[in-house]
């Protein structure tokens, strides 16, 4: 009696182990317009086997100065972005006639931000870079909210960044260079202080 009870917990064991779950999830990815003297841009995407780039990622007017989009989930691989104009409809005409930017490498697991950096304007040839940046989406300790700071000022020198209490800075990212971004510090946050 006792064979015949144990067989189905065995059976029910092994398939919960086939069924394990342990993949990490596709990237999530995020788009910042970080360029100051840029009109609404969009980006898009183009996986390192496909011949054309798809539809503009965010959509609709584009990212204004300084915007973030939603989080979308892609597909694991190496991408080529392309900036395009925010309200394009397709990915044929690069804004300005900027470059792709190719290489960039989006891994299993990974929650980004890729950050539009640089200007168009100004002293110089245009100049456009693509930050990408790891985020931290877990929640803080109560009481808590968590920072990090992203130097996104070309020809700026490293910069500190901090809260000011009276007269005082109090520091959470020192020396953080142009295109660089600071290790995310818990700040202390009360709400209607």
């Amino acid at each position: 009696m006792s064979r015949l009870f144990l067989a189905p917990f065995v059976l029910v064991f092994v398939l919960a182990l086939a069924c394990d779950s342990s993949q990490p999830p596709p990237p999530s990815i995020r788009f910042a317009n970080l360029v100051p003297d840029s009109q609404a841009v969009d980006v898009c995407l183009k996986p390192g086997d496909v011949a054309a780039f798809g539809t503009p990622f965010v959509g609709g007017a584009g990212l204004s100065y300084p915007a973030l989009s939603s989080r979308a989930t892609v597909d694991a691989g190496t991408y080529s972005v392309r900036i395009v104009a925010g309200g394009a409809t397709n990915c044929s005409t690069s804004l300005n006639g900027l470059g792709d930017i190719s290489g960039v490498q989006l891994g299993e697991g990974a929650i980004q931000t890729l950050a539009v950096l640089g200007r168009l304007t100004g002293a110089g040839s245009p100049s456009i870079a693509l930050g990408k940046y790891d985020d931290h989406i877990a929640p803080t300790p109560s009481g808590g909210v968590s920072m990090r700071a992203v130097n996104a000022a070309p020809g700026s020198n490293p910069e500190d960044v901090g809260v000011v209490s009276g007269s005082f800075l109090s520091p959470s990212a020192t020396a953080v260079s142009y295109g660089n971004v600071s290790q995310y510090q818990t700040l202390p946050f009360t709400p209607g202080a």
